[in-house]
């Protein structure tokens, strides 16, 4: 097939698809079939793909059930979702399954959990590449196509795995924010990711009707400082939605204006989504494919010795790199996370100043228990209590805030050390091989996040030999000494309390942070592992191939010149995709 290379938009996008799914068809990958094939109806329907994105449980699934007025997908067991889910205009209410193999299967509305959710697919054993529901909704007649995806920072990194692979697929991503925590280091690495790939780019903050008006402006205004610094600029609107509240009929601002962005965007920019769209997915499929056509010729063109010295050599450079990825670990645990000397003295200072605050309602609260010596030192010792365990909540609140843009800056450190290992594998293959493999990058985060718990921890002071003397003391004692006493006393308790909280969030904290350091690494290691393995898989297929003889080597390396050119023909006559203007909107 010849390509025009003058030739651009809708034309150029609709002929790289067809050579996409030409050499993918004679290649038998069929998931690369099966994908070029839905990007050529995506673009004859001239649909484009508005994708909510973010860590699990900020209730993407629900916004969509919102914008529907349905619940359709599921969102009533956690963690929610498992599988890529598609909502789309469709003339025929209808369900359908897209496996990873290309299959379909047509199922029914109380199917879909069993497909898309955790609980009904654990890890997408089930091997789903997609849910694609077909609705006859005129909110979608304008091209729109509202995705679901895995949550990113569940226990479960195969799902995050899943929202990484849709990535060059999202046309406006929908980044779904909360109040709690606002935005995590997982949530920071996804943005990166899209910000040059998608056309439009919305953050909402979801469930505000779980946070007070306060909580809401420190979320936000913490989010857009770290997204200013990040990504050097400023990020724009944000949406405020209650999603559950719109679901249950009641009005919601933030749902209205999000349902009318997207339609706005529908009505104005859907001839040029689409085309993005659809380029966007010539120049990831192919990519693909020629990858694997480098890595067969470089199998197929190499002589057996030379070949098998080659794999060795390459084998030999991976374990460099893994030796690098250890030192690569240390240097990052080198670097302190926090300056803990300066975070001590600001405890300190928090104590003193909460003390400072303690100690007059305690002598108060002595002051209001009557006459008996008991309950004065009951009543102070009561009130010592409650006001210890307030003070550790704020500090508590304080503490999880400062360390979740401290985890965030650790990610930034591991994901800067992973691509830089990622480099040194795309330049052992060239170096052995003499071919590019195409830089793989982490797709968001594959470590939870998760919200610090904590139990306020009551301890009791250290026996004082004169205790025994406090009773008789209080006998003979006036009133207000007495008071005074049993003040000084719960004073310490509140000062003894308060240390031994503050101590035991800092040993949580730095627990978190050690366990986050391990996951992030494990990622590391995988990651590499992998690209490791698919190399040396794709040499050792045109290893296998070398030995059918040397005719069928010949017509073998004729096929891949030819797949080579359809492919290479199809993405010099594309539009370059990316951040291409759209209309006002």
């Amino acid at each position: 097939m010849d390509f025009d290379q003058s030739e651009t938009g809708t034309g150029s996008a609709e002929r790289g698809l067809q050579a996409v799914a030409q050499v993918a068809r004679e290649r038998g990958d069929s998931g690369v079939m099966a994908e070029a094939s839905e990007a050529l109806e995506t673009l004859a329907a001239r649909r484009f793909n508005a994708a909510f994105v973010g860590q699990f449980k900020r209730g993407k699934s629900t916004l969509i059930n919102a914008l529907l007025g349905r619940e359709l997908l599921p969102a009533d067991v956690p963690p929610l979702t498992s599988a890529i889910s598609i909502v789309q205009f469709g003339p025929v209410e209808r369900f359908t399954v897209h496996y990873e193999d290309g299959r379909l299967e047509t199922i029914s509305t109380e199917e879909i959990a069993r497909f898309a959710s955790e609980e009904g697919n654990p890890r997408n054993s089930r091997g789903v590449r997609a849910v694609v529901l077909d609705l006859p909704h005129s909110f979608l007649e304008g091209g729109l196509r509202l995705v679901d995806t895995p949550g990113l920072g569940s226990v479960f990194t195969a799902n995050s795995e899943v929202t990484g692979s849709f990535l060059p697929q999202i046309d406006v991503a929908l980044v779904v924010l909360g109040c709690d925590p606002p935005m995590t280091g997982e949530e920071l690495s996804l943005i990166r990711s899209v910000r040059d790939r998608a056309a439009r780019i919305c953050f909402i903050l979801n469930k505000v009707d779980q946070a007070n008006p306060e909580m809401i402006r420190k979320a936000e205004a913490f989010t857009r400082r770290v997204l200013r610094e990040d990504l050097g600029q400023e990020p724009g609107e944000f949406i405020l939605t209650s999603a559950i509240k719109a679901l249950l009929g009641h009005d919601d601002p933030g749902v209205r204006e999000l349902k009318a962005l997207l339609q706005t965007l529908a009505s104005r920019s859907r001839e040029a989504l689409a085309r993005q769209s659809a380029a966007r997915t010539v120049s990831h499929l192919a990519r693909r494919l020629l990858q694997q056509i480098e890595l067969e010729q470089a199998g197929l063109l190499a002589p057996i010795a030379e070949l098998d010295e080659k794999i060795s050599r390459f084998q030999a450079a991976m374990q460099d790199i893994r030796d690098l990825g250890l030192a690569a670990q240390t240097r990052v645990k080198s670097e302190p996370a926090e300056d803990w000397k300066a975070w001590q003295a600001k405890k300190e200072s928090f104590i003193e100043s909460e003390l400072k605050r303690i100690l007059p309602a305690v002598e108060a609260a002595g002051g209001e228990a009557g006459e008996s010596a008991r309950r004065i030192r009951r009543a102070a010792r009561e009130c010592s209590r409650q006001q210890a365990r307030n003070s550790v909540e704020r500090w508590l609140a304080l503490t999880r805030e400062h360390f979740a843009g401290q985890a965030g800056a650790l990610a930034g450190r591991v994901d800067a050390e992973v691509n830089r290992l990622v480099g040194r594998v795309s330049e052992a293959a060239a170096s052995c091989f003499g071919i590019q493999v195409e830089r793989f990058e982490l797709k968001g985060l594959l470590v939870p996040h998760e919200k610090i718990p904590f139990d306020f921890v009551e301890t009791k002071l250290a026996l004082d030999i004169n205790d025994w003397l406090i009773p008789l003391l209080d006998l003979f004692s006036p009133r207000q000494l007495t008071i005074r006493r049993a003040a000084r006393r719960a004073g310490n308790l509140a000062r003894e309390w308060l240390a031994r909280n503050l101590y035991l969030i800092d040993e949580h904290l730095l627990d978190w942070t050690d366990r986050l350091v391990r996951q992030l690494f494990a990622a590391m290691d995988q990651r590499l592992e992998a690209l490791s393995q698919e190399v040396l898989a794709a040499v050792e297929t045109g290893l296998r191939s070398r030995q059918e003889g040397e005719t069928a080597i010949a017509a073998k390396l004729d096929l891949l010149h030819h797949q080579r050119n359809l492919l290479e023909s199809a993405l010099k006559g594309l539009p370059l995709p990316g951040n291409q203007p759209l209309p006002p909107g």
